[in-house]
C-alpha cells in the first residue's frame, strides 16, 4: 500500500507549499507515475484541502481527514468514467460541473478528484474549462492523467 511516506520529499513540500499561508490550490493536475500513485497522491490532495487544521495538513485527527481516509466524505468526490466505455461521458461532466457550484455539505471546501483525464475527449475537458477558471470559492479540483499532454493546454 502506498502512504505519504512512499511520496518524495519533493512532492510533499509542493504540496505543502500550496497551502502554506492559509492558501489552498482551486486546482491540482497530477500526471507521470503509475495510476495508483497518482490517485493516492490525489486522494492525499484532497485530505488537506478538507483538513480543519490549518497549522499542520492533514492532521490525520480532525473528522474530516478520518472520513477522507476511510474514503466516505462527502465532500470528496471521484468522477471516473464509466467502465463499460472508452471515454467519459459528456453528460457525467455536465453534471459534474454543475454539482460544483452546490455548496459543500460538511468541509469548507468540496473537492472533485477526476481520475484519468487521458480518458477525457477534448469537448468534455472544454466544458470544465469556465469553472476551472473561474470556480466558486468553496470548489477545487484535483485532475489525473498519465500525461499532462492528454490535457488540453487551456486546462
Amino acid at each position: 500500500m502506498i502512504t505519504e511516506k512512499t511520496f518524495s520529499e519533493n512532492i510533499l513540500k509542493t504540496l505543502d507549499s500550496f497551502f502554506s499561508e492559509g492558501r489552498r490550490p482551486h486546482a491540482v493536475l497530477i500526471d507521470g507515475a503509475d495510476e495508483t500513485e497518482r490517485l493516492n497522491l490525489a486522494r492525499l490532495t484532497a485530505r488537506m484541502m478538507v483538513c480543519e487544521n490549518k497549522d499542520r495538513t492533514p492532521c490525520g485527527e480532525c473528522e474530516h481527514c478520518r472520513k477522507a481516509k476511510e474514503k466516505i466524505h462527502p465532500d470528496i468526490i471521484s468522477i471516473t468514467k464509466p467502465d463499460d466505455k472508452k471515454n467519459f461521458l459528456k453528460d457525467d461532466v455536465k453534471k459534474m460541473v454543475a454539482d460544483a457550484y452546490l455548496t459543500p455539505n460538511e468541509s469548507d471546501v468540496k473537492v472533485f478528484i477526476i481520475k484519468e483525464m487521458q480518458f477525457m475527449k477534448e469537448e468534455s475537458q472544454n466544458l470544465l474549462l469556465k469553472i476551472l477558471e473561474e470556480p466558486p470559492r468553496y470548489t477545487a479540483f484535483i485532475l489525473t492523467s498519465d500525461n499532462s499532454n492528454a490535457v488540453i493546454g487551456t486546462v
